[in-house]
């Protein structure tokens, strides 16, 4: 009788532990499933939308994919700088200077 009871009582705890268990691993099965499916987009250059979309399954490509490489740098690695923002950024430095002066 104690054996059952001993036997009972170490199964009632190692049931949450056991939950927790088969509960992340689903968890990282969808998760991994999610970061597989988001790398090939980045690969091919295409969005979600498109994907679901097929908006380039009747053409002949993606006219903006270039390598998977590439493509995995320009996502990662963005080029920082843009001429014409900072250009933009300078001007209105400029204006507001010109204004603090004028007053």
């Amino acid at each position: 009788m104690a054996k059952e009871r001993a036997t009972l009582t170490g199964f009632a705890e190692a049931v949450v532990p056991l939950f927790l268990i088969i509960f992340c691993l689903l968890a990282m099965v969808f998760t991994c499933g999610l970061l597989i499916y988001h790398i090939t987009l980045v690969c091919r250059n295409i969005t979600t939308k498109e994907e679901l979309k097929g908006t380039f399954r009747n053409q002949i490509g993606n006219p903006y994919r270039k390598s998977c490489g590439n493509n995995i740098k320009r996502v990662l690695c963005p080029r920082l700088s843009q001429p014409d923002l900072l250009k933009k950024i300078k001007m209105k430095i400029q204006q507001k200077e010109k204004a603090v002066k004028i007053l």
